[in-house]
Parts: C-alpha cells; sequence; structure tokens
C-alpha cells in the first residue's frame, strides 16, 4: 500500500511539473558562430516553477541548452524569461568576447563585444568595450572606450 501511495504522490509531483513549464521562442538575427549564426536563430525559453529555467538555442539537429556548445567566460545566467552568457569569440579574434541577454519578455537581443586589453591606469589586462556618436567619418563622430568595470552599454536588437 505504500509503494502504491509513494507512486501515486511521484506522479502528481511529475504531471504538475510538467504542466507547470512553459515554452516561449524567439527568432533573433545572429552574425557570430556554430549555432549563433546565419542570420535568423531560433531561441526557446522553457520556465520550470518545479524547477530551474532553461534557455536553448535551435541546432541543425536539436535544441542545445543555451551557451553551453561554446566557450563562455563567467557563469551562464537563466532567470526572469532572460538568459545571459559571454561566449570567446573565435581563435582569429584572439582577446575577444560577445556578451549576451536574450531577453524573451521582451523579444529583445542585447550584445556588446569587448576585447582584453592592458589599461594604462592599473598597468593590468581588463576588458573594454567601445561605441561611438554621430555619423562615421564626420567631423562629429566620437568614439568613446569604456572599461567593463565601469559598466557596459548594449546594442539592442528587436526579435520575432
Amino acid at each position: 500500500m505504500k509503494r502504491h501511495i509513494i507512486t501515486l504522490l511521484i506522479m502528481q509531483i511529475l504531471i504538475v511539473a510538467h504542466a507547470s513549464a512553459e515554452n516561449m521562442q524567439m527568432v533573433c538575427k545572429h552574425s557570430f558562430q556554430g549555432n549563433y549564426s546565419g542570420g535568423d536563430v531560433l531561441l526557446k525559453y522553457v520556465e520550470n516553477s518545479a524547477s530551474v529555467d532553461k534557455a536553448y538555442v535551435k541546432g541543425k539537429s536539436s535544441w542545445v541548452q543555451i551557451c553551453t556548445d561554446v566557450e563562455t567566460y563567467g557563469p551562464i545566467i537563466i532567470s526572469d524569461l532572460k538568459a545571459s552568457c559571454s561566449i570567446f569569440l573565435p581563435n582569429w579574434m584572439n582577446q575577444r568576447r560577445k556578451n549576451f541577454i536574450w531577453d524573451f519578455e521582451n523579444k529583445e537581443l542585447h550584445m556588446q563585444t569587448l576585447w582584453r586589453i592592458v589599461n594604462p591606469e592599473t598597468n593590468k589586462k581588463e576588458w573594454q568595450w567601445s561605441y561611438s556618436v554621430g555619423v562615421i567619418g564626420s567631423k562629429n563622430w566620437k568614439v568613446f572606450h569604456v572599461w567593463e568595470s565601469e559598466g557596459v552599454r548594449y546594442e539592442k536588437r528587436k526579435c520575432k
């Protein structure tokens, strides 16, 4: 009798967990490597109240947990309908990485490229990113370089 009750409880837990998992999908334009390239990339967020949320990218033959198929810097964070990670760029772009934030709630992709160089103020290698203001090549065009420790501003793309 005890086994039947335990079995029924386990089945109820599995049914509730399955019912509480919700999927959200979006398509974002990527220009990166591997599963994150080729224009339109299909992404999926699985919200699960009985367990941890997960995010996936559609590979050639199956869904791959986001950022687990590439070399990353720092943690992969998946929470509150957002997934984020920082991915090292291919060897020919040494000392560079790209931060990604996939916002499934607002259907947006936020990204920024950073490179590792010596900070003349600390004389240590640190991560830096840049942005520009004005029309490229004009007299008013200015490029600003910012250290990651001072914060990062992301380029934003809308997804479908």
